[in-house]
């Protein structure tokens, strides 16, 4: 493919087909290299506006709906990259220009769809959140419903899944990963399936797998383990070889929790280790604090004092940097431990004292 840079220079670019072409292209790629999505994703606005606009009512409102989802797929780039509040200030531009003019009201739920994606560390609680973002799934899939629009109420099942594990709903949220999954597979093999909804489709199918997965891994007791170990290796057989992607180290990640509750920490280590390892390569801090979170957590389980004080030293710092204070309290708690552990109490607490101020006085 061309530079992001040159495709706004040459003019050949500039039609409907080849926009669809690309934004689908950067919502494959911001989930197998986060950074990369970004880059491509930053010129999508510029593209979508280059697109000439056809005459009449209905070539304004396909152009504002170009617009929008390209703004729409830049905050989503935003978003994985771990850039929250830039996905937010994308998000409410999109709005804004929907807002504007005529909007079809598929367009417009397919940017509440988007929307109920957003907002993971803020002001609200975690069930706030999942709250308003359960109403914008709502409101979708009743305009899917309306339309008879099958592919779009099978993405709608899979976010309310999504947005039931951030709410960390899990066995609520199981039976809506199936749903999207066996809806999605079922369409891909229809005669009659549009084309142009195979991309979708695709992107579906490795959500639900992926998300299916981790809801299983967390759902109480020890039954959902092999089941969720099998949804993992046919969510890496839909990966097809990419060995470094944002999707398959979180497949690690959630195998190694799997590991966990099979009572075999060395296996969940070794997991944990290579999603760790793949974060730091893809550069997404938010993922690498929480991973480091958990391996430090399986360090204090083992009593290994030493590499405990060490990792959450070091995670604690990283929440501090993305202004995560619960998870910051957690890793300080794990140093806590292990500096009492090799060095005493007057020590872990003259050390816990000394960070909490400087915690209170950064900027």
């Amino acid at each position: 493919m061309k530079s992001p840079r040159e495709l706004l220079q040459r003019r050949r670019y500039w039609t409907p087909l080849f926009l669809r072409i690309y934004l689908d292209h950067v919502e494959e790629i911001r989930f197998q290299d986060p950074q990369t999505g970004l880059k491509l994703a930053q010129v999508a606005p510029q593209l979508a506006f280059l697109v000439p606009e056809d005459a009449g009512a209905n070539g304004r409102r396909e152009h504002r709906e170009n617009l929008v989802r390209a703004h729409a797929v830049l905050a989503g780039a935003y978003r994985v990259a771990g850039r929250d509040i830039a996905a937010e200030s994308e998000y409410e531009l999109a709005v804004k220009i929907a807002d504007s003019g005529d909007f079809s009201p598929v367009a417009r739920a397919d940017l509440n769809l988007r929307r109920a994606t957003l907002g993971r560390r803020d002001s609200l609680t975690r069930q706030q959140r999942a709250s308003k973002a359960l109403d914008l799934v709502d409101a979708a899939e009743t305009t899917y419903r309306t339309a008879k629009d099958r592919r779009r109420l099978a993405e709608a099942h899979a976010v309310r899944g999504y947005v039931l594990n951030e709410a960390e709903q899990f066995t609520a949220a199981i039976p809506y990963h199936g749903k999207a999954l066996t809806q999605a597979l079922r369409l891909r093999q229809t005669k009659s399936a549009d084309p142009a909804d195979g991309a979708a489709l695709a992107r579906v199918v490795k959500s639900a797998r992926v998300n299916l997965a981790y809801a299983v891994s967390q759902a109480p007791g020890m039954g959902f383990a092999a089941t969720a170990l099998s949804h993992i290796n046919a969510a890496k057989c839909e990966l097809r070889g990419r060995r470094d992607s944002l999707t398959r180290h979180l497949l690690q990640w959630t195998e190694g929790i799997v590991y966990l509750k099979l009572y075999q920490p060395d296996r969940a280590e070794t997991r944990y280790r290579l999603a760790r390892r793949g974060f730091v390569r893809l550069d997404l801090p938010w993922e690498i604090a929480l991973v480091s979170l958990d391996l430090a957590a399986l360090y204090r389980a083992g009593e290994r004092w030493k590499e405990l004080e060490d990792l959450a030293a070091d995670t604690f710092g990283r929440f501090r940097e993305l202004a995560a204070d619960f998870e910051a309290i957690a890793a300080l708690s794990l140093w806590v431990d292990a500096v009492e552990a090799r060095r005493g109490v007057k020590a872990a607490i003259a050390g816990a004292r000394e960070v909490v101020i400087a915690r209170m006085t950064r900027p």
